[in-house]
């Protein structure tokens, strides 16, 4: 005779799967002018971004929980109303800010310094990631506003002042704007014609390959039809630097009839992507 057996339950068994770290690009961390100090402090906000170590496993979290001020006419040290400059004097120069962090205690904070790619960490602090960049000028940091990841500059820049005779080959304009690395310069450009003349200019990056300019791809330009009178043209552009902060600049007919000028007004990068 056959026993019949009925179904068996049997509990389940967890699965064990290893945590999925998921770390946000970028967020907050905003620059500001100090409102006490601003010839030589800045403030930046809570946030939090990765490291930007070149192997993806060895990058890590770091996350400012309380706003900081720090100061640039002091040498680093922890915390805020502290100093932040890594190395030397104080100079006037584009000065890169890094939030830094030390993973022996988990200490996060922020470091200047003049180079982009090798700023001199504290002791102890392994792990950077470039936040922004300052610049001081005539003894001052320059004061400037902050939205995302844009910085406009509040007293605009006269980089290219009224040139005149430059030719028809392409030149070379270097941007008030931080080197060391690639941003869109946002600018004004300005061009006078006089004496039955026309010019058209196009500011174009150094990145992509030289065109003859014209007036198909101008970025601004002006034709004078008669002879004593004068026409002006005047048009923004964003642009993309070298690390140098230089664009290229190239009229169609760049002589003594046409004087150019250009100014920069601030520039932008996507700060998760450097």
């Amino acid at each position: 005779m056959r026993r019949l057996l009925g179904k068996v339950s049997y509990p389940l068994r967890a699965q064990t799967v290893a945590p999925i770290e998921v770390f946000a690009g970028f967020t907050g961390l905003a620059i500001a002018n100090n409102g006490v100090d601003a010839t030589n402090d800045i403030d930046i906000a809570v946030g939090a971004c990765v490291s930007n170590d070149a192997a993806i496993a060895d990058r890590v979290l770091m996350s400012l929980t309380s706003a900081l001020t720090k100061q640039l006419d002091a040498a680093w040290a922890v915390g805020t109303n502290a100093g932040m400059r890594d190395t030397g004097v104080i100079a006037n120069a584009w000065w890169h800010i890094f939030l830094i962090k030390r993973t022996d205690t988990g200490v996060v904070d922020v470091l200047a310094s003049q180079s982009f790619s090798s700023p001199t960490m504290p002791t102890n602090y392994d792990k950077r990631k470039w936040i922004g960049a300052i610049r001081r000028n005539a003894g001052a940091i320059e004061t400037f506003n902050q939205h995302h990841d844009e910085f406009l500059r509040n007293a605009v820049e006269l980089d290219v002042n009224q040139v005149s005779s430059v030719g028809t080959s392409a030149v070379t304009r270097t941007l008030t704007v931080p080197t060391g690395l690639k941003v869109w310069a946002m600018c004004r450009h300005a061009l006078r014609v006089t004496g039955n003349a026309a010019d058209f200019v196009v500011i174009s990056s150094l990145d992509v390959s030289d065109e003859v300019a014209s007036v198909s791809n101008a970025t601004v330009g002006a034709r004078e039809q008669a002879a004593a009178n004068i026409t002006y043209g005047a048009a923004s552009v964003t642009v993309r630097t070298n690390t140098s902060g230089q664009v290229r600049e190239r009229h169609s007919d760049g002589d003594a009839n046409s004087v150019f000028s250009l100014t920069t007004i601030g520039w932008s990068v996507n700060r998760a992507e450097v």
